[in-house]
């Protein structure tokens, strides 16, 4: 099961009218790719498991060829290092203002992964709207 959500830092969002209707489309930024890696977790004295759900942030692309070709190297890899930092070391130290962007983002990353992902297989289970969601899905959020 490979399971894995393009996640979108920065942007814009555009307002467009659809059939009299009006649609937001969210673009540019830098979209990071989030994929699971599922860890079952036996209970004490039962026979059950749980699945514990992890996400690593990889790059949606390895290396920026156009870069590359020009002849800045570094450059062409770092896209795919700042997608990789998200994940790579939680809770970096926040005293400056890069650890405070880094600890936003993977607090970010991490819950918009969740999300995605419980929204994604409650549609794929039920077809009932999304107003019985809470019916069915708890959601607890621990720092």
């Amino acid at each position: 099961l490979d399971v894995q959500y393009s996640i979108r830092f920065y942007g814009h969002v555009n307002l467009l009218q659809v059939n009299g209707r009006v649609k937001s489309s969210w673009e540019g930024g830098d979209l990071v790719q989030a994929v699971a890696y599922d860890n079952l977790i036996p209970g004490h004295g039962t026979r059950n498991t749980l699945n514990l759900r992890l996400w690593a942030s990889r790059p949606t692309r390895q290396l920026d060829m156009e870069l590359f070709n020009e002849g800045d190297y570094q450059g062409a890899l770092d896209a795919r290092q700042r997608s990789e930092n998200i994940t790579s070391v939680l809770y970096p130290n926040d005293t400056s203002y890069s650890g405070k962007e880094l600890r936003l983002k993977q607090q970010y990353f991490l819950v918009a992964a969740t999300i995605r992902d419980i929204l994604t297989r409650y549609h794929s289970k039920t077809q009932e709207p999304i107003s019985d969601l809470p019916k069915h899905i708890c959601i607890q959020l621990n720092d």
